[in-house]
């Protein structure tokens, strides 16, 4: 019901203080803001009398009431707390606001105004006083309410705290001023006694702490009076200025007086009386109380006055009083001390040799008071005008006539090596001549001379108790026979210091030198499991950096023998011939160079470009071995005393490969017993002992390997052969870990692509070919990986590459095949067809709009990488996701028959490369019925070898291949067009793909084309392979041409999101 003006008029009957009270000042607070913000709506009045309304407030628009019941206000509310609660308070300042609008229509401006200022303190019922027992200094200030009695003017009859704060005897209260009683529960409150027990009757005026000062103030501006005693009745005044602490000096006979005392204004009060709890200056005996500033200082005079020493008086005056001048009043109040007196200042350097090994500086500024000089620190000084100026223009003095390095002109105490004396004597102590400036040095600083004597340096190299073929290594430094910690050295260094004090003496060293040292050192403990320096014979290039920078070697003759074997393993072996091939030169020492690593059980990784004959080297190493083994003559050599000769070469390769090597080793070497599994045990007659017996080589897939792990793990082998080792990237994978427990001497992993997506790719090979040359996997990630992928550390690179260097054999096409012909490579961008399109735009909106809303979710990656599957086909023919649109056709395939049919009358032969099987079909449907003879070969291809054989005999010009089925291991030379139908993430996979015809015996210029669909996700793709090639080629080429760019670690989040941005 709507509420009329004379209904509205009954507000004011609601007392507000007791409302402020039952709340508290926080939801008070709120509830002022909610009305502020015109959030109290639908504001009525009930048959009963109670005024309702809504208040919108996180979200919800409650429900709250406002009444009177026994004259006493009822706040209630529909939230969770029901009552007293911000909503309700927000009702009544609504109604308060309309009741005042209301009252002041009728009346005057002038009325209004002095009436609501006024009347601000006044309130129905009895006044309350308060008692506060200030007169005696040594008692708490005890705090007593006081109502009106019959006979006197206040009693505390019935007005004790718990008579007034507690519900329990409401009746008591009755008829006093509900606002005082409000005040009086408030400071009850500040006092932090309510402990839910019943009500304290002792309540101090020190419990409310710095809260006394402002109740006060509200309890006099509400019209509670305030006393000190009841008889005689004596009023407590409240000044309404407030007081200030200061300092004040005196003479007292040979010493000087600085004691506290209070002011305002003129008046000057020593030993004022202060209160600390409440921060309240009492004066007049405690009938008058107020307000002190400077509290801080009270500290200072916490024990009482500081009495000085007269002869200490001048580092009083000029270090201590202009500080204290700045912050605080300092006077003399009898005038025993003149403030105004100057002394005249010069600044003193006292120069000092300690214990023979460390210069001192130490700055002082003198004072000469009526000729009693007098000295402070200089830094206690240093911000008072005058020695400030002074300082300036030293300052200056010096910057002209110093060098820098060795003092930068700040006048701040020194602790310099002792070495460094006579060239400061010479460029400083005698280039500042200046009477503001005196020197004061010792003699041991005068007659000081430097003894120099070398530093000798050795390492040790001890086979490791703790680690089978890790060698412990030490670095020891000496000065006559006396020795000396590296720490120590290393710690001067870091501090530039040209010398060190060892024994007496000072020794010159080299930084260098030093430095170097203790990097390689670095370098050995992240190598170790245990972070201590130690070394296997594979870090040679680590040992021959250590080797050439110390004076001397203790070697273990266990270590030479190693390295010696290193050094010239395999080399009286004599290299084997292919049949009907002869050897490039690269190609010979690439053979020579797996000889040598596998003669010293050391292996590694053969990472030539695709094409360049990788495999054909491996051959030609293992047959000169077994033929130099067989020789009665090399019974004795490197082959019959390290290897087991008898025993058969491992090679695990993908299965599309498996062919390839077995036919390359019958033709070029006809007498290596090759055999190959290809099929599981579950399905072979005979155990894989039997099936190999009397083998040199053994050729199996990683599947077969991971499947028969027992059976494998229980043969040993000569060596292990990784092809195409990317397989392997994984350390997680099954694969891994059964190729970690094949025994064998020594591993090669071959590979033209060692890193593909990232660093930890090289980490998981290199865990297998060479375990122990890269550090454990925590510290390759935090020194190697992160530092080089994120922070682009070229010390880092350099680092990895001083590993790799000696144990990777790395050559490019344009290195060693200068007589390949050229590859011709071009992206060719192919616009959609208009139906194409549309359904393309749809389904990424659709697509966008659910991948953006599984960002958050690090689970949601396979998720993702699905749908931007299903885009990539969309961009290919929108039939390979919804075959009721297999009728709308390829541009893409369109353009692929357009261009056959060209080249083919010519002579020329294709590869046509997808990575989807289905897409394949489509295209090789679509040529054939235009005429256009296919083979096709994927993961279903079972007559692998009949297909591979009718491309390359001619019969069929075209040859449609799955990326994953033969994007490696095939030689396909006949074809010299490549065309990659659509990019992927990976262009290492694409790059050894067309590597299928660019390589070694191709004649022809190879012409590759790239189609790429305008305005679609494989433009992003395209720009992240750019990307990923960067890492791989800054990694794997020589650390000297790092020119520094961006690296990437492989498809993350943000990646896959990136690729469906506009």
């Amino acid at each position: 019901m709507r509420i009329s003006s004379e209904e509205l008029r009954r507000v004011a009957e609601f007392d507000e203080a007791i409302i402020r009270n039952q709340v508290g000042y926080a939801a008070w607070a709120r509830a002022s803001a909610l009305c502020e913000g015109n959030k109290v709506t639908d504001v009525e009045i009930g048959d009963d009398g109670v005024f309702s309304g809504r208040v919108a407030s996180t979200g919800l628009r409650l429900k709250t009431w406002v009444g009177l019941n026994g004259g006493q206000p009822v706040l209630t509310c529909a939230c969770i707390e029901g009552k007293n609660c911000q909503h309700s308070v927000a009702l009544f300042l609504e109604l308060r606001r309309q009741s005042n609008e209301l009252t002041t229509e009728d009346e005057p401006e002038w009325k209004t105004r002095l009436r609501s200022f006024t009347h601000a303190g006044d309130s129905s019922g009895e006044p309350i006083a308060l008692l506060i027992d200030t007169l005696d200094p040594e008692r708490p200030y005890w705090m007593h309410p006081l109502r009106p009695g019959n006979r006197i003017q206040w009693t505390k009859k019935r007005a004790t705290w718990p008579d007034l704060v507690s519900t329990q005897w409401a009746s008591v209260s009755d008829g006093l001023s509900r606002s005082h009683i409000g005040l009086i529960r408030e400071g009850y409150r500040l006092a932090k006694v309510d402990d839910g027990r019943a009500a304290r009757n002792e309540i101090s005026l020190q419990m409310l702490g710095v809260d006394a000062a402002p109740w006060l103030l509200r309890l006099i501006s509400q019209g509670i009076e305030l006393y000190s005693s009841l008889d005689p009745l004596t009023p407590i005044h409240f000044d309404r200025s407030s007081w200030d602490l200061g300092c004040d000096l005196s003479l007292q006979g040979d010493e000087l007086l600085l004691q506290m005392m209070a002011f305002d204004g003129d008046k000057r009060i020593l030993k004022p009386r202060i209160d600390t709890a409440t921060r309240l200056l009492i004066l007049d005996g405690g009938t008058r109380v107020a307000r002190v500033g400077g509290q801080e200082l009270m500290t200072l005079f916490e024990r009482g006055p500081i009495c000085v020493p007269a002869d200490q008086v001048a580092e009083l005056a000029t270090a201590y009083i202009p500080h204290l001048k700045r912050r605080f009043e300092v006077s003399s109040i009898d005038s025993s001390v003149d403030l105004g007196e100057e002394a005249t200042v010069r600044i003193v350097g006292q120069c000092d040799l300690v214990e023979g090994k460390e210069f001192t500086l130490t700055w002082w500024a003198e004072y000469d008071y009526s000729g009693s000089p007098s000295r402070v620190r200089l830094q206690q000084v240093m911000d008072l005008e005058d020695v400030r100026s002074m300082l300036a223009s030293l300052k200056t003095l010096a910057r002209q006539h110093v060098p820098a390095s060795l003092w930068d002109g700040e006048f701040k105490n020194l602790r310099l090596p002792a070495w460094t004396i006579p060239q400061f004597r010479k460029d400083v102590i005698d280039q500042l001549n200046d009477s503001r400036l005196a020197w004061e040095i010792s003699d041991a600083v005068l007659t000081f001379m430097i003894d120099e004597v070398p530093l000798h340096s050795s390492i040790r190299v001890t086979p490791s108790e703790a680690h089978n073929d890790w060698f412990d290594l030490d670095v020891r430094l000496d000065v006559g026979g006396y020795p000396v910690p590296f720490s120590d050295v290393l710690e001067a260094v870091a501090h530039s210091e040209r010398y060190l004090y060892v024994g007496g003496h000072w020794v010159s060293i080299d930084k260098e030198t030093i430095e170097s040292i203790a990097a390689l050192l670095e370098e050995a403990r992240t190598l170790s499991f245990d972070d201590e320096p130690r070394l296997v014979p594979t870090h040679l290039g680590l040992w021959e950096d250590l080797d050439c920078l110390t004076d001397t070697t203790v070697d273990s003759q266990q270590w030479e023998a190693r390295l010696e074997h290193l050094r010239h393993a395999g080399a009286d072996i004599p290299l084997q011939n292919p049949v009907g091939a002869t050897l490039r030169p690269y190609q010979v020492d690439g053979a020579r160079w797996l000889i040598a690593r596998a003669c010293s059980q050391t292996g590694g990784i053969l990472a030539d470009d695709m094409g360049l004959g990788k495999t054909l080297q491996l051959l030609t190493a293992l047959a000169s071995l077994k033929e130099a083994s067989a020789c009665e003559e090399n019974e004795e050599s490197d082959v019959a005393s390290s290897l087991k000769c008898d025993l058969p070469t491992l090679v695990v390769a993908p299965t599309s490969v498996l062919s390839t090597w077995e036919k390359e080793a019958q033709r070029f070497f006809p007498d290596l017993n090759v055999r190959t599994i290809n099929t599981t045990g579950k399905r072979r007659e005979r155990s894989l002992a039997s099936e190999i017996e009397g083998a040199d080589i053994v050729i199996t897939s990683y599947t077969i390997v991971r499947i028969d792990d027992e059976e494998w793990k229980q043969i040993p082998f000569n060596g292990l052969i990784l092809d195409e080792a990317q397989n392997v990237k994984n350390p997680r994978t099954a694969i891994h870990r059964v190729l970690q427990g094949i025994e064998r001497n020594w591993t090669f992993a071959v590979s033209g692509t060692p890193v593909e997506n990232s660093l930890g790719d090289l980490w998981s090979i290199m865990a297998l070919a060479m375990p122990g040359l890269l550090p454990k996997w925590s510290l390759f990630n935090d020194k190697i990986r992160r530092p080089i992928e994120n922070d682009h550390d070229v010390t880092a690179l350099n680092h990895l590459h001083s590993l790799l260097s000696p144990n990777m054999m790395r050559r490019t096409k344009e290195e060693v095949a200068t007589d390949l012909p050229d590859k011709i490579e071009s992206v060719i961008t192919i616009d959609l067809g208009t139906e194409h399109r549309r359904i393309y735009d749809q389904h990424l909106m659709a697509e966008r709009a659910r991948i953006l809303s599984l960002t958050d979710d690090p689970s949601a990656k396979i998720d993702i990488l699905a749908a931007l599957t299903r885009l990539r086909q969309l961009a290919l023919d929108p039939g390979l996701v919804d075959t009721t649109c297999g009728h709308i056709g390829s541009a893409k395939i369109e353009y692929l028959a357009t261009q056959l049919e060209q080249i083919i009358p010519s002579g020329h032969q294709a590869l046509i490369f997808s990575q989807f099987t289905t897409f394949l079909t489509r295209i090789r449907d679509y040529l054939e019925r235009r005429g256009i003879a296919t083979v096709q070969l994927d993961g279903s291809t079972t007559r692998r070898d009949e297909a591979i054989e009718r491309f390359r005999s001619g019969e069929v010009p075209v040859f449609l291949i799955s990326l994953k089925a033969g994007g490696t291991g095939l030689t396909l030379t006949e074809a010299d067009y490549v065309y990659m139908m659509d990019p992927w993430w990976n262009p290492a996979a694409e790059a050894q793909a067309v590597d299928r015809a660019h390589r070694i015996g191709q004649t022809k210029k190879v012409n590759v084309y790239r189609l790429v669909g305008a305005d679609t996700i494989e433009n992003k793709v395209v720009a992240l392979q750019e990307r990923k090639r960067e890492l791989v080629s800054t990694v794997v080429e020589s650390a000297g041409n790092v020119e520094g760019g961006e690296l990437l670690s492989g498809l993350d989040m943000s990646d896959l999101v990136d690729l469906l941005d506009n």
